[in-house]
This record gives C-alpha cells, structure tokens and sequence, in this order.
C-alpha cells in the first residue's frame, strides 16, 4: 500500500510534468508558460481515468458548468487555438457514431503518453 508521501510526490511531480510540458513559444517567438489551470487538470484527469466522456458528463461529475467543459475541452483538445495558448493535443473530440450530436472527448497519443508518465510517479520501486 502506498503512504500519503508517496501519493503526495506523485501528484506534485505530475502536476509538474504537465506543466513543463504546456510550455510554448507564441507567435511572436516569446517563451511561455503554459501552466494548466485546476480545472483544466481536473478534467484532464478525469478524462485519463474514464477513457473517453462526454461534456455532460464531464459537467455532471466535476460539477463544472457547460460552458466551462467546453472551453476546457477545447484548450485540452489537438484543434482549438487561442492568442494566449496553443492547442495542447492531449485529447481530441470524436463524434458518437450512432448519433452525431454526441461529442466525446478522448487521449490523443500525446495525452496517453502524459498519462502514463503521471502514473508511474505512483510506483515506489
């Protein structure tokens, strides 16, 4: 079983592996830091627990508002950009097949990989 310490170095060494690599440089070639909000990292996370989930979702269990998930999906996402950040890749929206009114976010590679590097920092040995 894992102590409190080790839980704890691995969220903040997560935390801090997510942040280096938001990094960026702007369109005018100035270095950014592209630290993730906590919401941001909320979602991101939960996104890495589920596997995929819907704003709805996303919404209901974090109780975020949909404005919120969508502007945080869209950060998160590999097609949205903003003057202030470029878009991260970690997941990517996919329509339901079944009904293409349904989005639902999932990891790109990028944000599998990311994934995994968090959840090795879990592992004592």
């Amino acid at each position: 079983m894992l102590d409190n310490g080790v839980i704890l170095r691995g969220i903040q060494e997560s935390i801090t592996t997510i942040q280096a690599q938001t990094n960026y440089t702007d369109d005018k070639g100035t270095a950014r830091t592209g630290e993730l909000t906590i919401g941001q990292l909320k979602v991101l996370i939960y996104i890495m627990r589920q596997g995929q989930a819907t704003g709805s979702e996303i919404g209901k269990d974090l109780g975020m508002t949909s404005p919120t998930v969508s502007r945080i999906v869209a950060l998160l996402s590999t097609s949205v950009q903003t003057r202030k950040q470029l878009p991260l890749g970690y997941i990517e929206i996919q329509y339901d097949i079944a009904d293409r009114r349904i989005k639902r976010a999932v990891l790109t590679e990028k944000g599998k990989s990311l994934m995994n590097v968090m959840c090795a920092k879990f592992n004592p040995n």
